[in-house]
């Protein structure tokens, strides 16, 4: 019976991890992955609360009425912001 040496340079079978450990890796990744910030939908004519400083056009009351601001405005972060009515 003649047997056969493996050559040095012959690579041995990786072992790959189970099924199961695959799984458990791949549903940890994704319940983890999957929680960013959320987004909150406000209905129309609901007040707002601004969550950083913004520069805007607002009305301003004259004589003549409501008349928008001809430069913008900053209006500070915190500030509410009410729909017009």
């Amino acid at each position: 019976m003649i047997r056969f040496k493996r050559c040095l340079n012959e690579r041995k079978p990786v072992k790959t991890p189970s099924k199961i450990l695959l799984s458990k890796i791949a549903l940890t990744l994704l319940l983890t992955g999957c929680s960013g910030p959320k987004t909150v939908y406000v209905p129309a004519g609901e007040p707002m609360r601004l969550a950083e400083p913004v520069k805007a056009r607002v009305w301003v009351k004259t004589q003549d009425g409501l008349v928008k601001s001809k430069n913008r405005v900053p209006i500070s972060e915190g500030w509410y912001v009410l729909p017009k009515p």
